[in-house]
């Protein structure tokens, strides 16, 4: 291989499986991709049975849960104090703090929190329909919060 070769990018390696570098196998761009092949932000640190890969809806009903306390964190405590910035600055600040806090610490903590949940090749029958149930109450919890208690507080 030239030096040149070596530094080429090739649009297929777009699409290679993290597991699989050793093995030379790539996904192809039409192949569906599992969420569990991710290895960073997000899904750091976060092992997924072999094979398993969560549905999409259980993935977006955990950013939920994890973004919209967030956000009203944000919004309630920290908006009020970047006024100053403008709210251009203000709200680059805020999508920037919530998405690290997010991909970092909360969104793992749920993963490995609903593990039970998320993998549906282990799951028991009835699983799904219990998780999600936890998850949407917990979540018009959390919206009770903000609505009865925090105003009250701020």
């Amino acid at each position: 291989m030239t030096e040149r070769e070596e530094f080429t990018w090739k649009p297929e390696q777009l699409f290679r499986h993290s597991s699989s570098a050793s093995s030379g196998s790539r996904l192809s761009a039409t192949e569906p991709h599992s969420r569990s092949d991710a290895a960073s932000g997000a899904d750091a640190g976060v092992e997924a049975s072999e094979g398993a890969s969560e549905p999409v809806w259980k993935t977006n009903l955990l950013v939920l849960a994890g973004l919209y306390p967030l956000v009203m964190v944000h919004t309630s405590v920290v908006a009020p104090h970047l006024e100053f910035l403008g709210p251009q600055v203000a709200l680059l600040f805020g999508s920037a703090t919530t998405v690290a806090l997010l991909g970092w610490p909360v969104l793992p903590w749920l993963r490995r929190t609903f593990a039970w949940w998320l993998d549906s090749a282990t799951a028991r029958t009835g699983t799904d329909a219990r998780g999600g149930a936890f998850l949407a109450t917990m979540i018009a919890m959390t919206a009770a919060l903000f609505v009865h208690v925090v105003p009250r507080l701020f």
